[in-house]
């Protein structure tokens, strides 16, 4: 039984892997953080410019998009000036972190996209 599942598992994961190199489509994931604080920041909204992609970052600061055309992307988190450049290849993961910079009343612009 344990081994049926196990299998069945993989099976899931390989196809799904596969039908985003057929589809040429790739995934965003990473983590906002508070520089000042080093914490987390939880229900930062990020958005791949030009599109209708984005997410909203859970309590651990991390988020993710899938189902990105492979292609070459500004993400920015909303009502920040914090942005980066991405490049998205089919069938990947690109890992695309951002440091805001903040006060002790909590996180106001960026600093630096790591």
């Amino acid at each position: 039984m344990k081994i049926t599942i196990w299998a069945t598992s993989m099976l899931a994961i390989i196809l799904s892997a596969a039908m985003s190199i057929a589809d040429g489509s790739g995934r965003i994931t990473g983590h906002v953080f508070d520089s000042y604080s080093q914490s987390p920041v939880a229900g930062a909204t990020v958005v791949v410019d030009g599109t209708q992609f984005r997410a909203q970052t859970g309590n651990d600061g991390a988020y993710t998009i899938n189902n990105i055309p492979a292609g070459v992307y500004i993400l920015r988190v909303d009502k920040t000036s914090a942005m980066q450049r991405v490049a998205v290849a089919a069938g990947q993961t690109v890992t695309a972190d951002f440091r805001l910079s903040g006060s002790q009343n909590g996180p106001s612009a960026p600093e630096s996209a790591v």
